[in-house]
């Protein structure tokens, strides 16, 4: 994946997050509804959150090809730029 697409695909995230206690797998809703009830049925506490919800972090990223170009990538869930030089 080019680094756009991968920061863009939908996250998930298990346990604590920002000092929150919890069990629970949180998932983006743009997950696989299948994904999530199977998930559900394996016994995991799952709570669907909306899309690019910021509690699943963010990332920026550069991938300097064989070349030496630069293709970046930013998190729709944050402010953010993908700047390298």
């Amino acid at each position: 994946m080019d680094p756009q697409t991968a920061v863009h695909e939908p996250r998930w995230v298990w346990g604590r997050t920002w000092g929150e206690e919890t069990q629970e797998l949180r998932l983006e809703g743009r997950i696989n509804k299948e994904v999530q009830r199977r998930l559900k049925l394996a016994g995991h506490a799952v709570k669907p959150v909306e899309d690019f919800a910021g509690a699943m972090g963010h990332a920026h990223a550069i991938l300097i090809d064989d070349s030496g170009f630069r293709i970046g990538g930013t998190d729709p869930r944050c402010d953010g730029a993908a700047i390298g030089w």
